[in-house]
């Protein structure tokens, strides 16, 4: 019966959490735990700008990178607007804002869904992460667009 394989899948995955859970690299720690070793060992491998000028570099990069990808979805959001600023860019659509800036070796995004955030560039990822807990930039710039907008960004590697 259906009902009998639902509870089946259910009693499989637990399994398969409590394996997990045992294995001997994450054996005695919690979630939180583990989620801040991980962290630890994202945000060890960030990429040190050896100047401002090295930095101011890979910032227009990702800047101009943003305004290419936003002008992309211009064609099915009419009433989307790019501006760049002294310091980032701004993207607005209907009502909604978003803003991308930079400075102190940081890319600062901000969201009505997720506020102010602050990101440092992966060497190992060659990504911008989170500062507190490692997430990626263009995930969440994706998913808090998404929220205002058509589309999906698509990012240029």
């Amino acid at each position: 019966s259906k009902r009998g394989t639902f509870f089946k899948k259910m009693k499989e995955s637990k399994e398969n959490q409590s394996n997990l859970e045992g294995d001997s690299t994450t054996e005695g720690k919690g979630t939180k735990a583990l989620n801040k070793d991980m962290n630890v060992l994202a945000l060890s491998k960030l990429h040190h700008f050896s100047n401002e000028t090295e930095f101011n570099e890979v910032l227009e990069n990702t800047f101009h990178n943003l305004h290419e990808v936003m002008n992309d979805l211009k064609g099915v959001n009419p009433g989307m607007v790019i501006d760049k600023t002294n310091d980032g860019i701004q993207i607005k659509v209907d009502d909604t804002l978003f803003s991308v800036s930079g400075g102190d070796y940081k890319l600062m995004f901000m969201s009505p869904e997720s506020g102010v955030r602050l990101y440092v560039l992966s060497s190992e990822a060659k990504r911008w992460v989170g500062e507190k807990d490692g997430h990626d930039f263009e995930g969440l710039f994706t998913r808090d667009f998404m929220r205002h907008a058509y589309g999906i960004p698509e990012f240029k590697r």
